[in-house]
């Protein structure tokens, strides 16, 4: 006979909790990377960095990106097995959330520079090395052993829907808000 159980998200608070702040950030994280792509492609052939194609442009934004998450593992090993996960999780969030509200000022106040991009892609890298293991550690702790199959597959398949629908929102949002660049290529 079949389970017609409700989904886990309805079942347990805690994990919805954690699932809708997954799926804000990993979302609001897609939408952010999106923007900060077009921009970079708008700098291409801005008078400050003539030298550099846009391909140049991005990949050191990207290389900036992946290097925390390699470089700091040790680091992040220790402070996420030493404290509660949903600790780590907001705090991460927060900063994440202010640096790219400042990268977001900067932009409208029409400061912002590829070097003050590149500081908070890596800031934002740091703490999305800190967020993703704790999201991970988190999962054990608010569901019951017999819903841990159900929670690991709804996280993972989240994270996926989230990145997809943020990446997709992004463009969407760019394209709406007129702030789509017409990148030097």
């Amino acid at each position: 006979m079949k389970d017609f159980r409700k989904p886990l998200v309805l079942r347990n608070r805690n994990f919805l909790l954690l699932w809708l702040g997954q799926v804000l950030s990993q979302a609001g994280t897609r939408m952010y990377q999106i923007a900060v792509v077009w921009w970079i492609l708008g700098q291409a052939g801005a008078a400050e960095s003539p030298q550099f194609g846009p391909g140049v442009l991005l990949g050191l934004f990207l290389v900036i990106s992946a290097i925390p998450a390699l470089a700091l593992v040790k680091l992040v090993g220790r402070v996420v097995e030493r404290n509660r996960p949903q600790i780590v999780l907001v705090r991460s969030d927060l900063l994440a959330f202010a640096l790219t509200f400042l990268v977001y000022w900067g932009f409208r106040s029409s400061w912002l520079n590829l070097e003050m991009v590149y500081v908070a892609g890596f800031g934002l890298a740091v703490l999305e090395a800190f967020f993703n293991p704790s999201l991970s550690k988190a999962i054990p702790e608010l569901a019951l052993p017999e819903e841990i199959e159900e929670a690991v597959a709804f996280q993972s398949s989240t994270q996926y829907l989230a990145s997809f629908g943020g990446a997709v929102a992004g463009a969407f949002l760019l394209a709406w808000g007129n702030l789509a660049v017409q990148p030097a290529l």
